[in-house]
């Protein structure tokens, strides 16, 4: 029987040769691709039948990731982003000019999720993760990995097999980029009272 660390090396050695495969989050299972390969982006667009205009979030370990991510993060954005995360929550940002992801335009989305296989997942790869819900684009989202239909499996190079009980909420999106912050997307996680 296969270990998580068992299923994380198998999930770089796919990350690494610019497959697509599926994981575990603390909101809904993901399809997760290397942020940087071009190839990868691709296959996940036509496995969703996505727009490629389409913006993706990414998955990243911790708050002191996004340094390269992000531009300036103050002081009191700081302080939500470490009483948020991890967490089922997505925050947008003004794009560092020196961040050149081909599906980014101003802003960029991210999120820590707090799952401990993806955050475990995270910090073996190094490097952010588009993460985005398994599901073809427009249709609800897969959320157990035992129910992945035939037409998407074969698409994937690894599933990473997780029985934990997640929210099956999709992420509150909260946009950072705007003063005062708005929520863009009410989901499993409230942020309300920051926002008075």
């Amino acid at each position: 029987m296969k270990t998580n660390m068992d299923h994380i090396k198998e999930a770089i050695k796919a990350l690494s040769a610019g497959e697509v495969i599926a994981i575990p989050t603390d909101t809904v299972y993901g399809l997760a691709v290397d942020a940087d390969n071009e190839k990868a982006i691709d296959k996940l667009n036509r496995i969703k039948f996505r727009d490629p205009n389409k913006n993706y979030v990414l998955q990243v370990d911790s708050v002191e990731t996004i340094s390269g991510l992000v531009s300036k993060v103050s002081k009191p954005i700081k302080n939500i982003l470490n009483k948020f995360w991890p967490g089922e929550i997505t925050f947008i940002f003004h794009k560092n000019t020196s961040c050149n992801y081909s599906f980014l335009e101003n802003t960029i989305a991210i999120r820590i999720p707090n799952h401990k296989l993806t955050l475990d997942l995270l910090k073996r790869y190094k490097k952010p993760l588009i993460v985005t819900s398994m599901n073809i684009s427009g249709e609800p989202a897969i959320l157990d990995y035992k129910l992945i239909p035939d037409i998407m499996q074969k698409h994937l190079a690894y599933v990473i097999p997780c029985n934990t009980i997640s929210s099956n909420i999709a992420s509150t999106i909260v946009n950072l980029s705007l003063t005062p912050p708005q929520v863009l997307r009410k989901g499993a996680m409230r942020f309300k009272y920051l926002l008075q």
